[in-house]
């Protein structure tokens, strides 16, 4: 908006543009959070990226617990590996957990990045295919209004 020209309006002419800004604002946020109308495939494509969905995310909640305790755990050796070896522990044994660990927490959190990948992934799709709809239908009710 051009400020000096607002300025140069009435107190009460300001008052009603910004009561139509307000009004129009809370008129875009409706339109955004209103649910388009989809074609059978696109909710045939929401359907698939939902039910991804709905297994991903626990997959990705249980492979952060796992990644957690094993790098926990792995920590804990590393941190008490000297007391462990002096008060008679058995070096090879400690020496494999922890190579073992190693390797697991690796293995986790490639497979816990990947999987948030594809969380994230499908969610972007869902967004895409609503935003699409959303725009057609802004496109038909303007032509609609247009031929009116």
């Amino acid at each position: 908006m051009n400020h000096s020209y607002v300025d140069n309006l009435s107190k009460s002419a300001r008052e009603e543009m910004d009561a139509l800004a307000q009004k129009m604002e809370a008129i875009a946020a409706a339109d955004r959070v209103r649910e388009p109308e989809l074609t059978d495939e696109e909710k045939a494509e929401v359907a698939a990226c939902e039910t991804v969905l709905k297994k991903s995310k626990p997959t990705s909640a249980r492979l952060l617990d796992q990644l957690i305790a094993k790098q926990n755990r792995l920590e804990q050796l590393k941190r008490d590996s000297d007391e462990m070896l002096r008060s008679g522990g058995d070096v090879d044994k400690l020496a494999s957990e922890m190579a073992l660990l190693g390797y697991a927490v690796t293995l986790l959190d490639h497979a816990y990045h990947v999987n948030n990948s594809d969380i994230t992934a499908n969610e972007s799709q869902i967004r895409r295919i609503k935003e699409t709809a959303r725009k057609r239908e802004i496109r038909q009710e303007a032509a609609k209004e247009g031929n009116e």
